[in-house]
């Protein structure tokens, strides 16, 4: 799997990506791992924080693509963004709650369908079956990576299925359909 080798997961090979996991399970954290090496290597992103919570100490980071996203004219307004992107620096765009972006911005979720090459979206959601209507398939992520240690499920998309099993950490490329084993420290790199 080429987004992870030696349990360091590469961001630069990372595309469409679904991070799940229940309640206290690392998202966030893992979300935040990936974002302060964003970060690092000063790299173009765009913040979506429903909650308000999460993103807030990185409003002041100079190479924001739009300021961090709370409500739907500022969804709609990072939908325009995105469709509008034609950089050829990769823009990341971290969605800290997908099903609360889902109830928010039809125009969000319809600009990361578009499957951009510059542009990876990395979604966090403890409700990944909000992703089972026809509606948010079409978002259709690569790779999973699942921090799920409390719930276990199947979700259905439009490539495959796939099977949620107990873990600390997996990813699960959707093209080739490999996954990893269980994972307990995973590197950025």
């Amino acid at each position: 799997m080429t987004v992870l080798e030696n349990n360091k997961l590469n961001v630069e090979k990372l595309t469409n990506t679904l991070i799940i996991g229940s309640t206290s399970s690392g998202k966030t954290v893992l979300n935040d791992k990936i974002i302060k090496y964003c970060i690092s290597k000063k790299y173009k992103m765009c913040l979506v924080d429903p909650k308000m919570i999460e993103y807030f100490e990185y409003q002041d980071y100079p190479n924001l693509g739009l300021k961090i996203c709370f409500n739907k004219k500022d969804m709609d307004n990072l939908a325009e963004y995105i469709e509008n992107y034609n950089s050829s620096e990769k823009l990341y765009v971290f969605i800290d709650e997908l099903a609360d972006v889902v109830n928010q911005s039809d125009k969000l979720i319809n600009s990361i369908s578009l499957k951009k090459d510059n542009i990876c979206v990395l979604a966090c959601t403890q409700n990944p079956y909000i992703l089972n209507n026809n509606y948010m398939l079409a978002y259709d992520y690569e790779i999973v990576l699942h921090t799920l240690n409390k719930l276990e499920g199947i979700l259905e998309t439009k490539a495959n299925t796939i099977n949620f099993k107990n873990g600390e950490f997996v990813v699960k490329d959707i093209k080739s359909l490999i996954e990893s084993d269980k994972i307990s420290n995973l590197e950025i790199k």
